[in-house]
């Protein structure tokens, strides 16, 4: 079975790519399996012997203090660190305690999970099941297999190093050589267990990119204090890195955030080893070449990334946005189509932000990060807008911000900070109704009351990557909390019955017809979906006190025997926020109808007859009513809903089903109680 689901597969890969990509794939994957041991140790050899020579370990770290990479230059980063100490001492105590919990051995991943580092096979083991990834060619392991029951994902984002400007931070707050000390001691039995190319830490090039700018990382924040023999073994591990890198790169006709990661990661090695190894210029050239290729195929013209997902919408502007300003940095030029794109991309994060700070976890999630630096909640995107406002030099977004990030103040420095209070005049600005027409996002809000519509196709150019089957589903707040919402995603290939689950058309606030799916879900293959249900006849009519929007989909006029059209009518009351939907389904015959409501964690849920419910949270309580129908009836279900990788807690689930003869309409509200 798992021989022909391969098969199925490549015969499927086959017919959508154009011949030239599957030449290049496949004399990229001969070329990769003659790589072997041999070739990779005269790679770590040679680099290592390089890296002995001391006036190029002398022209490394004086680039590297100079701050040629993500970070401002160390005479900089005195002054900012005791700015930072002075203004912000809360943020500088939560670092020194989040290092020491890392000089403890114990590291965060996936929000609040904790791992302690006991053992050989810390960095190639699933720390909830046991299992160690046995030492092999990187080409061999099959990272999308159904029938493992162990999570690549946690090897991975361990191996990452994304605590190094915890550590870093921690150095320049206090001087304390020991974080310098222990970040190298962490990359040194990291290496021992995942030499090059030969453990399931390089299976995949966008983690070896990741992994190699946050080492580099740690040289630009320890580089003064590194030993000559330190300095020399991390430069000689990023120079791996990145040559592993250019020879790997996964690029294909239709490019997403593992590309992006590929040349975001390679644009901080090459800064950071530019003067210093001779191909670190070839590698810029090739960062700058592709960013401002990448950058107008993967955010549309409106701003949305093209995955249709918002935890990886805010990954992708991360990584773009800082090979901006790295490439800045190395005055090479970035157009301006960039420019604007990545701006529109910044005002999509400054429009789906909810009121409380926080966003929804719309599409796949798996909680990547690329090189941060914050302690921010894992869903508040708002650091990137002031961070954005300066890499860009754009007013609007600096009115947007809340505040300057810390981001942004260590990679732009005094100036930032100067620069930063001229632009931002007043107070907070926000965005209160906004049209993402190209991306298929609609948003209107009104101080506490918020609502985000999704009717947009289902992503990745049509191939449903890391979207999900929830086309004119919607997510709302009311009073500052939110109270429907979108589940998440939970986990990728290690239980890919729950994954498909979570990005199934009933997993989403929307309408099921015949319990059958809006489009194409195949179980076996975990980041494909159809394109069936494409969107139509859409309308957006915010006003002052009430907006309007409708919208219909495809996906169940594929239905042969009968098909059916599917549209839905909101008008939400801004005020008030009395929310009015309207489905309206064409057709004939009778059809089981299904409308599904998942509700935000800490929402309880009552029935008080077959067609009302009520919802109260902390404050307030809200009626849940159908109207215009006596036959249909909600039931409370039990469901679930992830709001961070890996994660997942029991939450209800107001469903109102019926047998309807088509056509049929039916109106649902939702308001406050008096």
């Amino acid at each position: 079975m798992r021989l022909i689901r391969k098969i199925i597969f490549l015969i499927l890969y086959l017919k959508e790519r154009p011949p030239r990509i599957i030449v290049k794939k496949i004399v990229q994957k001969i070329q990769s399996r003659l790589r072997r041991a041999q070739y990779w140790k005269s790679i770590e050899s040679s680099n290592t012997l390089f890296f002995k020579n001391k006036d190029r370990l002398l022209n490394l770290r004086n680039n590297i203090n100079s701050g040629s990479g993500l970070l401002v230059s160390i005479d900089e980063r005195i002054k900012i660190s005791d700015y930072l100490k002075t203004n912000r001492p809360d943020y500088v105590n939560g670092v020194l305690r989040e290092a020491d919990i890392i000089l403890d051995g114990k590291f965060k991943i996936f929000g609040d999970k904790v791992l302690t580092k006991v053992g050989p096979d810390f960095w190639v083991k699933d720390h909830v099941t046991g299992f160690v990834w046995p030492k092999k060619h990187h080409t061999r392991y099959d990272t999308h297999s159904l029938d493992s029951t162990s999570d690549v994902k946690i090897p991975w984002e361990l191996s990452r190093f994304n605590f190094v400007s915890i550590l870093g931070q921690s150095y320049w707050f206090t001087k304390k050589k020991k974080y310098a000390d222990f970040f190298v001691s962490l990359v040194e039995d990291w290496q021992q267990e995942n030499p090059v190319g030969y453990s399931i830490n390089w299976a995949t090039t966008m983690e070896v990119a990741l992994r190699g700018a946050n080492i580099a990382l740690g040289l630009e924040w320890f580089g003064e204090v590194l030993s000559e023999s330190d300095l020399g073994f991390l430069s000689g591990l990023i120079a791996s890195h990145s040559i592993f890198t250019e020879k790997n790169l996964e690029y294909t006709d239709i490019r997403g955030n593992h590309y992006a990661g590929n040349i975001a990661g390679l644009g901080e090695l090459a800064a950071v080893l530019k003067g210093a190894y001779p191909r670190a210029e070839r590698w810029l050239d090739l960062v700058e070449m592709e960013t401002n290729a990448e950058v107008p195929l993967q955010f549309l013209p409106d701003g949305v990334g093209f995955e249709k997902s918002i935890p990886y919408h805010r990954l992708a502007v991360e990584m773009f946005l800082i090979t901006v300003l790295v490439l800045r940095k190395q005055n090479r030029p970035v157009s301006k189509t960039v420019i604007e794109r990545l701006k529109n991309a910044l005002m999509f994060i400054a429009a789906y932000t909810r009121p409380d700070g926080l966003v929804p976890v719309w599409g796949d999630n798996d909680d990547a990060r690329f090189m941060p630096i914050n302690l921010q909640h894992l869903r508040d995107h708002r650091y990137l807008l002031s961070w954005g406002a300066l890499v860009l030099d754009d007013h609007e977004l600096a009115e947007l911000a809340p505040s300057l990030s810390e981001e942004a103040i260590w990679t732009t420095g005094l100036y930032g900070l100067e620069r930063f209070a001229n632009m931002k005049k007043g107070q907070n600005k926000t965005l209160n109704d906004a049209k993402f027409a190209t991306g298929g996002f609609y948003i209107t809000k009104n101080n506490g009351n918020y609502l985000i519509v999704d009717a947009g196709e289902v992503g990745l150019a049509g191939r449903g990557g890391h979207g999900h089957l929830d086309i004119l589903s919607f997510e709302l707040c009311l009073d500052g909390t939110p109270l429907i919402v979108d589940p998440g995603s939970y986990v990728y290939t290690v239980d890919y019955k729950a994954r498909n689950m979570f990005r199934s058309t009933g997993y989403h606030n929307i309408i099921r017809i015949d319990r059958k799916e809006m489009a194409v879900l195949n179980e076996h293959y975990l980041f494909r979906l159809g394109n069936e249900a494409e969107p139509g006849e859409i309308s957006f009519l915010p006003g002052n006190e009430e907006t309007y929007f409708s919208g219909s989909h495809k996906g169940y006029l594929r239905m042969l025997k009968s098909p059916v059209k599917t549209q839905r009518e909101i008008w939400f009351h801004k005020t008030s926020g009395k929310i009015q939907i309207r489905d309206t389904l064409s057709g004939d015959g009778v059809h089981e109808v299904e409308s599904f409501f998942h509700l935000a964690s800490g929402v309880r849920a009552n029935q008080l007859s077959g067609n009302e419910i009520i919802l109260k949270t902390e404050h307030h309580s809200y009626i849940l009513v159908c109207k215009g129908d006596d036959e249909g009836r909600f039931g409370l279900e039990t469901g679930w809903i992830s709001e961070a990788y890996g994660h997942k807690e029991e939450s209800a689930v107001v469903v109102w089903r019926r047998h309807a003869k088509l056509p049929f309409s039916w109106t649902t509200e939702i308001y406050r109680e008096e």
